[in-house]
């Protein structure tokens, strides 16, 4: 065997050492690829989850936000005022968010300078930023909405909203309407203020029609057609409509003021609404253009950014007629509806009922007291009649009999109906019986908050009269202080003057002189025969009475078109709170509304409903009846009927009228009866009863500011908040007529005219008058055209916006001036009959029609002043 020795060299592959080398290399590089991949898909992973969880954090947060705004709309629909605490008790109400899988570590509400405790938040008066109603002045509460939403992994989003809630006075618009709005005028009609309806709006005229500033029209905006789905172009109604292109650009000069075309129909839609809002007409595809570009959002329908604007209280079910309505019982006075109500904000309450247990207090409260000639339960004894202005001087209720005057013709001794009077109204004493009965009940709002009655203070002031309403110039001679009236002096051969023995006229035979109030020998304040001197406050309305135009020549009134008043002296009024008179008128705080809301509500006659209890309707809606020219009732409902929106045609209160004219339960508002013999002077027994404003010419109106609110209808006489002498001058108080509906009746006025004159106006002549004093009232629906011979072009509307203010005379050439608000806030249940002229109800004034400027500063809103409310998002942001 061969052995190496010491110093022997062995040679090997110089290669093998770099492939391992290379190899290990190799290894190293794909070691450090397969790292990077993998740190690279670890990276991704975690970007990509990180990514996902940021979305679900915001999707989160944005729910969140939704979820408080929407909860927000509830609960400023839920309550017309909610104080600090309600409003961060939307703040603990977290959205449910498991399919995100987030917390909010914040979710809350703030606001600069919060209450203490739970009080209503701070707000200021600014003019809105955004939106369509943008440029109207509202009582702002701003407000910060901050959601925090953070996910497991601590992925996190917060935003902020900044909100306004807007409440916003109705009487801010020229115009406004809950439902379709239609302007149609004949004579040029010039209007200078904000128009908004929460419908339809249809737009034609005679003539031209210029508007001044904004129109918005959460429904179309039809050109094409009337209300009543007549052609405006059939019917030549192919004038102007002017419309600003820019602020101001109707005024003086015009310098941006357009037409909105017939043809072509620059018309939201074509051939009426669109099914959108209600119609089967098709939609004008130029309208984007026209609305947002040629006329620069001064004229907005709904598919163009109008919204509607609702009271706080109004959803599925409650309509806006609630806001005259006396409440249900057991009501909350906290609720939406309860807050809202213009009877729990009234600083006087006027209350007439049939039964006093309808009345606050009861039977048992003496200050409820029947307006009749006796001592009934625990009220005063006004057996030898009412002591006004002293002892020595009794004024008797009114009385009507058939024994000591049986020559005087027309006197009915009514038929008791027991099972439709629950007090037993009228009072009948053998041959005499009760003209006027009822239970009256006045109460006043004190400073602590509390209610007090005032009932006899104001009976013995007085609540007689003589022929004729008082004026400033003609003050009532009768009983100078009475602020309620409720009869006037009997005028038997109805001649309207104050004479002794008199001669037979117009079917009335003469009397003996000792029966006769005219003599003026003043017996007509005492004495035992003074309880026959009287008749009550009676009128006719033809609007009510009369079912068409110009169907009747005959000088017979129907029963439904007699009216029965009660008159407020408003200038009496205004001493009373002043303390010139009374006792306890200072003591009637006025400073939760900025004046003073008389709410008056007179149930008397009043029938329940289908939900069995009174609800300040008159109940008959059989009105229409499109198949026949004389608008008998048929008994079937017809389009425009359902006045309440109850599916059924309702026609109980019919079922009292006329008791006291002699028809018994006549069925039939148009049973005929004699005006002047009959109607002029007889216990009304129906729910045909209202109140009348008199005596308020400029300077007689309280200060600072005045608002009447009824679920009645109401009519304005004479002069009122201005006069004819002064117009519009100072001192006016902020004033304004929130009522079932209002009429205007000149400083010519004459019940006995309407009684001589029942279907003919041309009999009741009227002269120049001034009224200021935002109004606000219902309308009567809308129904199609009917198709008999003669029915008039624009029978089926409500008259249209020209129409609104309600007149029963021949204005011939003279001037209405009116200056204030039109507002129509729901359908008429109480005055139920629709627009007719003009030949029978009224032939139109001179329109001189302004919107108030006054009403542009919120500080001058009337008391009582219905707000809406928006809810207006300024935009959010995401915090990073």
């Amino acid at each position: 065997m061969k052995r190496l020795g010491m110093g022997t060299r062995v040679r090997g592959n110089p290669q093998q050492g770099i492939v391992l080398l290379s190899a290990l290399l190799l290894l190293i590089l794909m070691s450090a690829l397969a790292v990077a991949v993998l740190y690279k898909v670890n990276s991704e992973q975690r970007l990509q989850k990180t990514d996902s969880g940021n979305n679900m954090a915001f999707y989160g947060a944005e729910a969140g936000m939704e979820k408080m705004m929407a909860d927000l709309d509830s609960l400023y629909e839920a309550q017309a005022a909610p104080n600090w605490c309600a409003i961060q008790g939307v703040a603990t109400a977290t959205p449910n968010t498991s399919d995100v899988n987030v917390t909010y570590p914040e979710y809350a509400i703030t606001i600069p300078n919060p209450p203490a405790g739970c009080g209503n938040p701070p707000s200021h008066v600014q003019t809105i930023s955004s939106g369509p109603n943008a440029g109207l002045l509202a009582l702002i509460v701003p407000l910060t909405l901050q959601v925090t939403a953070q996910r497991p992994g601590g992925e996190e989003v917060r935003m902020i909203r900044q909100v306004e809630i807007a409440e916003i006075p109705v009487f801010q618009f020229g115009v406004y309407s809950q439902t379709d709005l239609d302007f149609f005028p004949g004579p040029a009609f010039d209007f200078n203020g904000r128009v908004q309806t929460n419908g339809n709006l249809y737009l034609a005229s005679d003539n031209s029609i210029t508007f001044h500033t904004m129109i918005r029209a959460a429904g179309d905006v039809v050109r094409d057609q009337l209300a009543n789905g007549a052609s405006t172009a059939a019917q030549g109604r192919t004038g102007t409509v002017l419309i600003p292109t820019a602020p101001s650009g109707c005024d003086g000069s015009k310098p941006a003021c357009r037409n909105l075309q017939l043809s072509p129909n620059e018309g939201s839609s074509t051939n009426g609404p669109t099914p959108a809002y209600g119609g089967t007409g098709t939609a004008n595809s130029g309208w984007q253009s026209i609305s947002t570009s040629t006329y620069n959002s001064m004229i907005l329908s709904g598919s163009t950014g109008a919204k509607p604007l609702n009271l706080a209280f109004v959803q599925t079910g409650v309509s806006p007629i609630e806001i005259v309505r006396q409440p249900a019982a057991g009501e909350s006075l906290t609720s939406a509806i309860g807050e809202s109500r213009l009877y729990n904000q009234a600083q006087i309450r006027v209350l007439l009922a049939d039964d006093p247990a309808q009345l606050p207090g009861g039977a048992s409260d003496p200050q409820n007291i029947r307006l009749a000639n006796g001592h009934f339960g625990s009220g005063p004894d006004y057996s030898t009649g009412v002591p006004v202005g002293g002892s020595a001087n009794h004024t008797y209720f009114a009385e009507g009999t058939t024994a000591s005057v049986a020559t005087e013709t027309g006197w009915i001794l009514p038929t008791p109906e027991p099972t439709l009077q629950p007090s037993g109204a009228p009072l009948i004493s053998g041959s005499t019986w009760n003209l006027l009965d009822g239970y009256l009940r006045v109460e006043i709002h004190k400073s602590d908050g509390s209610f007090v009655p005032v009932t006899r203070e104001w009976l013995e002031l007085g609540f007689a009269r003589g022929f004729t309403p008082p004026t400033s110039g003609a003050p009532n001679a009768v009983h100078p202080n009475a602020i309620l009236i409720f009869q006037e002096q009997s005028d038997r051969n109805a001649n309207g003057v104050a004479d002794a023995a008199v001669a037979a006229k117009k079917g009335v035979p003469a009397v003996p002189a000792e029966l006769v109030t005219d003599s003026g020998t003043g017996s007509v304040i005492t004495g035992a025969a003074t309880r026959n001197n009287w008749y009550p406050i009676n009128m006719y309305d033809a609007r009510e009475g009369e079912l068409r135009e110009n169907q009747r020549t005959t000088t017979s009134c129907n029963v439904g078109g007699v009216i029965n008043v009660v008159e407020i002296d408003v200038r009496n009024l205004n001493r009373w709170l002043s303390g010139a008179i009374g006792t306890t008128g200072t003591q009637t705080e006025n400073v939760t509304q900025n004046g003073y809301v008389l709410y008056f509500s007179d149930r008397r006659g009043m029938l329940a409903g289908a939900s069995g209890s009174l609800n300040g309707e008159y109940g008959f809606e059989d009105v229409i009846n499109p198949a026949t020219s004389a608008g008998t009732p048929n008994g079937t409902l017809d389009t425009g009927e359902d006045i309440n929106g109850n599916g059924l045609l309702e026609t109980y209160g019919k079922n009292d009228l006329g008791l006291g004219f002699g028809s018994g339960k006549s069925g039939n508002p148009v049973v005929a009866v004699d005006c002047m013999g009959t109607a002029r002077k007889n216990w009304v027994s129906g729910a045909r009863h209202a109140v009348r404003l008199v005596n308020g010419s400029l300077g007689n109106v309280p200060m600072p500011g005045f608002t009447l609110a009824t679920e009645n209808p109401a009519y304005v006489l004479g002069d009122y908040n201005a006069s004819t002498g002064a117009g519009f001058g100072d001192p006016h108080a902020s004033s304004a007529v929130i009522a079932d509906t209002v009429t205007l009746l000149s400083n010519g006025w004459s019940d006995l005219e309407s009684f001589n004159s029942p279907a003919d106006v041309s009999g009741r002549g009227a002269s120049t008058t001034y009224f200021r004093m935002a109004i606000a009232m219902g309308k009567n629906r809308f129904f199609p055209k009917p198709t008999w011979a003669g029915a008039p072009n624009d029978f089926g509307t409500d008259g249209g916006v020209h129409n609104f203010l309600r007149y029963l005379e021949n204005w011939g050439g003279s001037t209405s001036n009116y200056l204030g608000s039109m507002v129509s806030l729901y359908y008429s249940a109480y005055a139920t009959g629709v627009f007719k002229c003009c030949g029978t109800v009224y032939s139109p004034p001179t329109r001189a029609y302004a919107f108030d400027q006054d009403f542009t500063d919120l500080s001058k809103m009337p008391p009582g002043t219905p707000r809406f409310r928006d809810v207006v998002s300024l935009g959010f942001q995401q915090v990073f």
